[in-house]
């Protein structure tokens, strides 16, 4: 197993975890120049009690950038939201210092009120094409145990999921849609350092969005994560545990140029993690929680947990 890390960024609205359309996911992999196919799931569930004038009520645990109920169905109740995602991916090698990954998303996501299933959307999201450019890796020039990498990359998002559904003639939340409907740039810088079995990635993006056919536009959002990690080998498997600091700043929404007050802010949640490699496979598991917000607006529903697991198979 090489001594390097790559970072892979995907978008998911989220939850590094934000909203799963609008930021990027971060998964840890301790090898270079590897093509791979993946699979890998995320949920994401919110839950909040709306009082009759169809506020908020307060929670610790508000944590996200868009969602809540637009019409006034919600007042004087408690609604939840189960947002999943299950997405196809390739990441593939062009030369030692570049490479290219493409991820297709499939959306299922369910809203119940006072536990009455009130909307149900899926099909296909967003598809992400990302390219990504290692700048220096010492462990090219060197051997020693000490080694640090650093890469920076860019990529769009194509607007393939449908993001118009609707229920009575009334257009859904967005975050109950399978797409954004817009196209989407993507910028990104990840740099590793590592001792041995013990290491520290910093990584950052940051997303620039455009405005939809329907005269929404997401706000631009950025963020970065801090993660420490430990490789350990036991028997045939490679084990690396992992621990993270993840913080997202996210402008307001714009919809048909008008300002939207209920969306945008800052989040910070902690993470918690295990990768488990043997042979050409990989398996993921973390668990995400949120420590800090500050959210605009009042509406916005309460995050409570994320879970994302993942499947990879490495073809060399």
């Amino acid at each position: 197993m090489s001594n390097s890390i790559l970072v892979v960024f995907v978008c998911m609205c989220v939850e590094l975890m934000a909203c799963d359309i609008c930021n990027m996911d971060i998964n840890l992999i301790p090898e270079n120049n590897k093509n791979t196919l993946s699979l890998t799931y995320r949920s994401r569930f919110t839950s909040g009690r709306y009082n009759a004038f169809g506020t908020m009520m307060e929670s610790p645990y508000r944590m996200f950038m868009h969602t809540g109920p637009q019409s006034r169905n919600h007042y004087n109740k408690t609604v939840n939201e189960v947002f999943e995602v299950y997405t196809l991916s390739g990441n593939y090698f062009v030369s030692e210092r570049l490479n290219i990954n493409v991820r297709l998303p499939f959306s299922h996501n369910v809203q119940y009120m006072d536990n009455q299933k009130t909307v149900e959307t899926h099909g296909v999201g967003d598809l992400i094409l990302l390219g990504n450019y290692e700048i220096i890796n010492t462990k090219r020039i060197e051997n020693s145990l000490t080694s640090f990498r650093w890469t920076i990359g860019g990529g769009v998002k194509l607007p393939l999921g449908k993001w118009n559904h609707k229920k009575e003639e009334e257009f859904l939340d967005i975050d109950l849609q399978n797409g954004t409907g817009s196209t989407d740039a993507i910028l990104t810088s990840e740099y590793t350092l590592r001792y041995n079995k013990v290491g520290m990635l910093v990584s950052t993006n940051v997303k620039f969005n455009t405005t939809n056919s329907r005269g929404y536009k997401y706000g631009n959002s950025w963020n970065q994560q801090l993660t420490l990690f430990y490789l350990q080998k036991i028997g045939k498997i490679n084990v690396m545990p992992h621990l993270a600091l993840y913080h997202e700043i996210a402008r307001q929404d714009v919809e048909n140029k008008q300002l939207l007050l209920q969306s945008g802010g800052e989040v910070m949640l902690a993470s918690g993690g295990l990768n488990l490699y043997f042979n050409k496979i990989r398996i993921d598991f973390t668990y995400q929680h949120g420590v800090r917000n500050n959210l605009n607006g009042i509406t916005q529903l309460n995050t409570t947990h994320r879970w994302l697991t993942g499947l990879v198979y490495y073809l060399n």
